[in-house]
């Protein structure tokens, strides 16, 4: 069953922020884009989303700041949101994702089908999950 959902994205890469935002359109979400962590806690203190998919080095470039207490700093400030890690970077890196409460870790660049199912199932409620 499709649910539509509040998505926010967070992706730096203009071109591929568009690509994502239109496959996700498409398939019935709401999205709302930013291209920083910074924007992301900005958007975040007047809009409420069900999920946030975010590069995971979208804000790191310039400072060299730890990844994780960024990304820890972006859901706290999530709410209820579930979020997926987007990343073009080693997956080892980010091995201990789900010990963060990230609902997924996607390998960019993935197949359109890829990416509408990893949403998809992101978006599954904790509790229907755990049913199962």
């Amino acid at each position: 069953m499709h649910r539509t959902a509040a998505l926010l994205l967070v992706e730096d890469n203009p071109i591929l922020q568009e690509i994502v935002a239109i496959v996700l359109t498409e398939a019935g979400h709401r999205v709302t884009t930013v291209a920083s962590v910074e924007q992301a806690f900005a958007v975040l203190e007047v809009s409420r989303f069900d999920l946030i998919l975010t590069d995971a080095l979208v804000a790191f470039s310039a400072e060299k700041i730890d990844y994780w207490r960024t990304l820890d700093a972006l859901a706290a400030r999530a709410g209820t949101a579930r979020l997926v890690i987007l990343t073009a970077h080693q997956e080892r890196e980010f091995r201990d994702f789900s010990q963060h409460g990230f609902a997924a870790i996607l390998r960019k660049p993935c197949a359109i089908d890829v990416l509408v199912a990893a949403v998809a199932a992101a978006l599954v409620p904790r509790e229907e999950v755990m049913s199962v």
